[in-house]
């Protein structure tokens, strides 16, 4: 596995790499690259050196920490000067990354360079995974995987794009549709089953299991599903157009990211949906 970790040095982005540590232990061999992006305010030669040295001292250290917990691990580490998170997406593309990992703070909390709408602004500029991570996160391997969906045909891309995550820890899947009407319960239900036929004749895994449920507001319902169903990992697939757009400006998103212990794990797909 190639686990991407942006870094401002804070708190929460240190929790986030020891969080990525945690998985990569279970898979040996797993590549891990920390990266700092320094943006500053004025573009200073001398004061661009002084930050790049602080910053190379601030890395080492927290590479020792890595290395020290995950000796299987290949690390690396770069330094790129530039905007927050469209270096970032560069990066991660150059580096052919698997997952972006970032730290994220609850609400209420001051948030520096790489977290708050840079996370967002991130996860729109980059095709890769963005795996966040809550700040009361605890670390634990992903036993039990909630994926929400919306019965788009694209949903079966991004469940196979998470597939391989799920086969290294030999996860449960659960998808998940929540739903605010209770008069639409019995098509709901009839939608469910029709898209668990399509799932079963495409994608083979054992563990997939399918639930509708139903909630007043939906970024709550899929927080309370998750804490009902005890899941290590939240999946949401992200669509890139207007669609992909409201989900992040909705308080869907943000609600379950900000306000939750739980990763949420957020894949781009591509094809049409229908």
């Amino acid at each position: 596995m190639k686990f991407f970790i942006p870094t401002d040095f804070s708190e929460s982005a240190f929790h986030a790499a020891l969080y990525a540590v945690t998985l990569a232990n279970e898979k040996p061999g797993s590549n891990i690259h920390l990266i700092h992006i320094i943006t500053p305010v004025v573009m200073d030669p001398l004061l661009v050196t002084d930050i790049e040295n602080e910053a190379a001292i601030s890395m080492e250290k927290i590479m020792q920490e890595l290395r020290d917990r995950c000796s299987s691990c290949h690390l690396s580490q770069s330094i790129r000067i530039g905007e927050t998170s469209t270096e970032i997406a560069k990066a991660a593309e150059e580096w052919n990354t698997g997952i972006i990992v970032m730290g994220i703070r609850g609400l209420g909390k001051k948030s520096r360079s790489v977290f708050g709408s840079n996370t967002i602004s991130l996860i729109n500029k980059s095709s890769r995974p963005v795996l966040v991570i809550p700040e009361a996160s605890v670390f634990r391997s992903p036993q039990r995987i909630v994926f929400g969906t919306d019965y788009y045909d694209s949903d079966l891309d991004a469940l196979n794009q998470f597939l391989p995550i799920a086969r290294a820890f030999n996860s449960e899947i659960i998808i998940a549709h929540i739903f605010e009407d209770s008069d639409e319960e019995q098509s709901e239900q009839a939608m469910m089953d029709f898209m668990s036929g399509k799932i079963f004749n495409k994608i083979q895994y054992p563990n997939i299991n399918y639930r509708i449920y139903k909630s007043r507001n939906v970024a709550m319902g899929i927080k309370h599903f998750c804490e009902f169903t005890e899941a290590d990992l939240l999946v949401l697939s992200a669509r890139k157009r207007n669609v992909f757009e409201k989900l992040l400006q909705s308080s869907v998103t943000k609600d379950v990211s900000y306000n939750s212990d739980i990763p949420l794990l957020i894949f781009h797909v591509h094809k049409t949906d229908t």
